[in-house]
């Protein structure tokens, strides 16, 4: 993929010390909104606040809305993302801050059990929805909400062939290739090049 694909599309790039391992000029880790996860991040990533505000640094744990050390005006602001099965019931979050947030909810099946979402709250934040055959299991989400959502389709062997290229370059479709390690961590396993 082209630097400038990879600029534009935002390419989501996943490894545990990918903030000093990736070669991407801090140009392009501010302009992408550069996603390093580690269930620790926000203490011992070398990210400024500035940087991490702005490209709304995404830190993932299961308790991360009380663990966390961000004020609540960054964490509404930067969109902080909390993975949970049951978050979007467990979660002590408004629903203003849940709708401001983009506030995203993964589970295998969440396309169909989600039901205390509307679709214009499904719309407006971009609701994530991660299944490994996503890109042709979902079919209650037209190609509109794909497209305007940016729907997001993580899979360890993507294949996305029902996405044209014109959808891939605007949605900032992701293509991962990635382990899973203790439950809990993503580890960067292989990048897809398209370009």
């Amino acid at each position: 993929m082209s630097d400038y694909l990879r600029f534009h599309t935002g390419c989501v790039v996943l490894a545990l010390n990918l903030a000093n391992s990736i070669e991407m000029s801090d140009y392009l880790r501010f302009h992408t909104g550069c996603v390093v996860l580690a269930l620790n991040l926000a203490n011992s990533i070398e990210m400024s606040d500035y940087l991490r505000f702005h490209t709304g640094c995404v830190v993932l744990d299961l308790n991360l809305a009380n663990s966390i050390e961000m004020s609540d005006y960054l964490r509404f602001h930067t969109g902080c993302v909390v993975l949970a099965l049951n978050l979007a019931n467990s979660i002590e979050m408004s629903d203003y801050l849940r709708f401001h947030t983009g506030c995203v909810v993964l589970d295998l099946n969440l396309a169909n059990s989600i039901e205390k979402m509307s679709d214009y709250l499904r719309f407006h934040t971009g609701c994530v929805v991660l299944d490994l055959n996503l890109a042709n299991s979902i079919e209650k989400m037209s190609d509109y909400l794909r497209f305007h959502t940016g729907c997001v389709v993580l899979a360890l062997n993507l294949s996305i062939e029902k996405m044209s290229d014109y959808l891939r370059f605007h949605t900032g479709a992701v293509k991962l290739r990635c382990l899973l390690l203790c439950g809990a961590c993503f580890k960067l396993s292989k990048l897809y090049r398209d370009v």
